[in-house]
C-alpha cells in the first residue's frame, strides 16, 4: 500500500474515531432503513459478515453468529459484541479472514471509503462461501455507485440485482452471489 493511500486511511481512521460518539445520532434514522431494505433483499445466513459495521447498526440485526469489521476502533467499540457478535478491527481491503468463511456479507454505504474499490470487492468475494451472497450499497454521490457492479462482475460475483439509485434512495445497491463449488465427480 502506497504512501498517499495509508495516509488517506489513517485520516479515515481519525475522523471516524472522532465521530463514533455521536454518529448514531447523526445517521442511525437514515441508516435503519438501508439495514432493513438490505436484510428483506438478502435474508441473513450465518456466518454473516457486516463489513464496515461502524457502530453495529446492521450488526445489532444479525440473530446469530455474526461478524463486524471496522478500520475506526472508536466505532467499533460501540458495536454489539457478545458470545455470538465478534468485533474485528480490520481494512476491508484485507480482510484478516479465511477464504469461505461467510454464507452472507453485507457493506452498508462503506464501500465508498475504500482506497481501492475492486480489492475491497475482490475480498468480500474471497471471504464469502460458495454459493453465499454479498450485498453492497455504495453512495450515488461517489464513482462507486458508478462502478459497484463492474466491480462485483470483476470480482467472480454473480450479480442477482443491481438497484441503481433514485429520488427516493441516495444509494446503489448490489446484491450478489458467489458461484457454488462444483461437486467433484468421483
Amino acid at each position: 500500500m502506497g504512501t498517499p493511500r495509508r495516509a488517506r486511511k489513517r485520516t479515515l481512521m481519525r475522523l471516524y474515531d472522532a465521530e463514533a460518539e455521536k454518529y448514531e445520532l447523526r445517521y442511525g434514522a437514515e441508516q435503519a432503513p438501508k439495514v432493513r431494505d438490505a436484510l428483506a433483499m438478502v435474508p441473513p445466513k450465518y456466518p454473516a459478515l457486516d463489513v464496515g459495521c461502524g457502530t453495529g447498526i446492521l450488526l445489532r440485526s444479525l440473530s446469530h453468529l455474526a461478524v463486524g469489521l471496522d478500520i475506526s476502533r472508536s466505532m467499533l467499540s460501540r458495536a454489539p459484541g457478545g458470545p455470538l457478535r465478534e468485533r474485528v478491527l480490520g481494512d476491508m481491503e484485507r480482510m484478516p479472514f479465511r477464504a469461505d468463511s461467510f454464507w452472507s456479507i453485507y457493506s452498508i454505504t462503506s464501500i465508498q471509503l475504500a482506497g481501492d474499490l475492486r480489492r475491497a470487492v475482490l475480498e468480500m468475494a474471497r471471504v464469502a462461501k460458495g454459493g453465499g451472497f454479498v450485498l453492497i450499497s455504495a453512495h450515488r454521490a461517489t464513482s462507486a455507485s458508478r462502478e459497484l457492479a463492474d466491480a462485483a462482475l470483476a470480482a467472480g460475483l454473480i450479480v442477482l440485482k443491481d438497484k441503481p439509485p433514485d429520488d427516493a434512495d441516495v444509494d446503489r445497491v448490489v446484491a450478489c452471489m458467489k458461484p457454488p463449488v462444483a461437486a467433484i465427480d468421483r
